[in-house]
């Protein structure tokens, strides 16, 4: 049987539980579980119900995405309903939802007995205004329980809250460089609740207001809304509530009742002991099992330079982050040489050298009696002035970069480590094979600084505060190390590092299939590892969620099917029309930065692109920019309509791409998300035809699309009349 990327399985009372990891054992990425709901149902019978299946998934299936609906309607990502081929109750519907039945066997995964229970019937009061607060980085069973149990806590027209941590609030977290950013938690905290509750959907007839706000202390807007009846915290953060409640009474506003959502244990039972870290898989567990791997997969990984022998690490890291034992544990694997880039930096001015005379003549006043640079006078020129500092840096950083490139070229070991502490602000990413980076939290850099270098804290924190940031480093970074506690939990994660190292060292550009393979094909020349590498990382950057490999696979399925006049000018447009792509950037930006990348490479080939071909595939990726503005013809008809292909999808992948697009814009508020994303949208549904150029496309796509714009068009205008951000 083949598997739902998304899937609903439907839950009866007395229902065994088994059911459900059946159902998800067929299901790739997400699980929506429908179950029997109740009015009057008290809390915690509805926690021990959401909280058994939520265990049953879990443990079936920890890395799909499981979510059980507080509302009675089908999800617009759904692929079909998974169920039992003989249960009158999933064909009627999978009927009613339009939906294929993917039939499951009845032995689950789990081979549990335990069945689903009855909702037990008890009061439950309901507050017009709700509100709450927490992390919410990669939601954990806890956080999906406290979510939606405080959801309920609202009344069906009342006014939901959710406060989400600040990222100014992880400074001293351990690996806050992997915790995702503020808009990112917000987006899930949003889907989560609306997908739950069916906020949007006609369907669901959900009508409560949904407000976010970044939390930048302990208490939000808590502590200034005189209209907050309610706060719903866990045991955990109990306290939380009641400081909140401290502060209302300082401020002089009504108490809110404090409504504690109990703790359950991994049976589903009440228990009066906290949810182990395996049983909930906590966001900070989550984010270390990270460390000491690839961080955005190994798919269609290779060297970026096989003709060298010795494979090339990066190792970068802020002061006090412990390069110089990462040094150590690498050098003891034998066939491994160490090149310090600091000290190629100290002889890159060194007395007679080219880089001496060129230092000396852009610093005069830095020259000592013996005609040579005075270290002591340059460092108290360049670190007290960064334009300066980026005068002394354009003259030497070049020098480094020369010698790094020679010692890696020359070095005959296996595998060359590059320690440089400036590898990420020098853009030399794309000279090693992979980029590691050690990070700590602030204050043990600190502390360590301070008693490195005999330090006051106000001293040490002016050299941290002078360098590139930990997130800025880790965005560049291919594997991630974590250097905040004992030197033996290091040394584990570099036992996982090395030996991952190892295994895809090995692994060439010319073995590698799929895309790979695809490039090697339609690619006219030039350096193709490179290239490939440099397209490879752009595609898996984090952040992403639609512009990614995928993408382009799905244009290549239909590039193959497509008459085309020139197919390798096609092709290079698919490779690299969103070879650039940041959310944040000015309308246009990506698509010039994108093009002028492929003239990059084009003119690296040795004429094999005449100018001809450069510019009309530089005009085929800025054309993106404005699909419809304006007429299209031939290829690059055919390009458009390939790229968005993805408009007349059946409705479960249209849903899909239209939340990864969601996520990417996460950077704005998502009811301001709403009206922009409609506006564009409206674009491609002012054409009667479709939003396409060619015939072909018209007929295969062209009303699946009009009917997947206009719903989504209509779903982002509901949410954004009950959904805001606020400050």
């Amino acid at each position: 049987m083949m598997s739902l990327r998304v899937g609903l399985v439907n839950l009866a009372t007395g229902d065994e539980l088994q059911k459900v990891a059946a159902a998800i054992a067929h299901t790739e990425k997400r699980l929506y579980v429908s179950i029997p709901l109740c009015d009057k149902e008290s809390m915690v019978s509805m926690q021990k119900r959401l909280s058994a299946v939520y265990h049953v998934a879990q443990g079936a299936a920890p890395n799909v995405d499981t979510l059980v609906l507080l509302a009675k309607y089908c999800p617009p990502d759904v692929g079909g309903l998974l169920g039992y081929e003989d249960e009158e109750g999933d064909a009627a519907l999978a009927k009613a939802y339009g939906l294929p039945l993917k039939a499951v066997p009845r032995q689950g995964a789990d081979g549990s007995k335990a069945a689903l229970e009855a909702p037990e019937a008890a009061e439950w009061k309901r507050y017009e205004h709700v509100c709450m607060g927490g992390t919410f980085d990669k939601l954990h069973i806890g956080q999906k329980l406290l979510l939606s149990l405080a959801l309920l806590t609202c009344a069906p027209s009342g006014r939901f809250f959710c406060g989400i941590a600040g990222d100014k609030l992880f400074e001293q977290k351990v690996l806050r460089e992997l915790i995702d950013p503020y808009g990112i938690r917000e987006r899930t905290v949003i889907h989560f609740l609306t997908t739950i509750s069916g906020v949007g959907f006609p369907d669901a007839k959900s009508t409560r207001a949904i407000q976010t706000a970044e939390l930048v202390d302990r208490y939000g807007p808590s502590v200034k809304d005189p209209a907050f009846q309610a706060i719903v915290v866990s045991e955990e953060t109990r306290a939380g509530g009641d400081a909140c409640n401290d502060e209302r009474r300082n401020r002089g506003l009504a108490e809110m009742d404090v409504v504690v959502v109990g703790l359950v244990d991994s049976t589903g039972a009440l228990s009066a002991k906290p949810i182990t870290a395996t049983q909930k898989l906590s966001s900070t567990a989550k984010r270390e099992r990270i460390v000491g791997q690839l961080l955005n997969g190994d798919e269609l990984w290779c060297r970026r330079d096989s003709s060298r022998r010795a494979y090339a690490v990066g190792l970068t890291g802020g002061i006090a982050t412990g390069k110089t034992t990462i040094c150590e544990f690498l050098a003891s694997k034998g066939a491994v040489e160490i090149v310090n880039a600091d000290k190629l930096g100290h002889d890159a001015y060194a007395p007679g050298t080219p880089g001496c005379a060129a230092v000396l003549e852009a610093f005069p006043s830095v020259r000592n009696e013996q005609g040579e640079v005075d270290r002591a006078k340059l460092g108290a020129v360049v670190f007290s002035d960064k334009a300066e500092m980026k005068r002394l840096t354009d003259i030497v950083w070049p020098i480094i970069k020369d010698r790094v490139v020679g010692r890696v070229n020359a070095s005959t070991a296996e595998v060359v480590v590059v320690e440089a502490a400036i590898l990420v602000e020098a853009g030399w990413v794309d000279l090693f094979d992979e980029v590691w980076v050690s990070v700590v939290p602030p204050a043990v850099a600190r502390q360590r600084l301070m008693a490195r270098n005999n330090l006051s804290e106000a001293e040490a924190d002016k050299r941290l505060a002078s360098q590139m940031s930990s997130v800025a480093r880790t965005a560049a970074a291919h594997v991630l190390l974590s250097n905040h506690g004992e030197r033996a939990g290091l040394e584990a994660q570099l036992v996982q590092a090395w030996e991952a190292l190892e295994a895809r060292r090995g692994v060439k550009f010319d073995e590698l299939e799929g895309l790979a393979a695809v490039w090697r094909e339609h690619a006219a020349g030039g350096d193709l590892a490179y290239w490939w590498r440099e397209l490879r990382d752009r595609y898996t950057a984090r952040g992403r969620c639609y512009h990614t490999l995928q993408h382009l696979e799905e244009m290549f399925t239909l590039f193959g099917e497509a008459e085309l006049e020139n197919p390798r000018r096609v092709a290079a447009a698919i490779f690299f029309h969103d070879a650039v792509y940041d959310a944040t950037a000015p309308p246009a930006q990506n698509e010039k930065d994108s093009a002028v990348m492929w003239e990059r490479y084009a003119r690296s080939c040795g004429g094999a692109y005449t100018e001809d071909d450069i510019a009309a595939v530089s005009a085929y990726i800025v054309r993106t920019a404005t699909h419809m503005a304006g007429p299209a013809e031939g290829d690059l008809a055919a390009f458009l309509d390939i790229d968005l292909a993805v408009l007349g999808r059946a409705p479960a992948e249209y849903a899909e791409y239209a939340e990864a697009i969601s996520r990417e814009y996460h950077h704005i508020p998502y009811e301001k998300f709403c009206t922009a994303r409609a506006a564009a949208m409206n674009s491609f549904a002012a054409n009667p035809e479709g939003p396409y150029f060619t015939p072909w496309m018209r007929e295969r796509r062209g009303a699946a699309a009009i009917a997947n714009v206009a719903d989504e068009m209509g779903r982002l205008g509901a949410q954004a009349a009950v959904i805001s951000r606020v400050a």
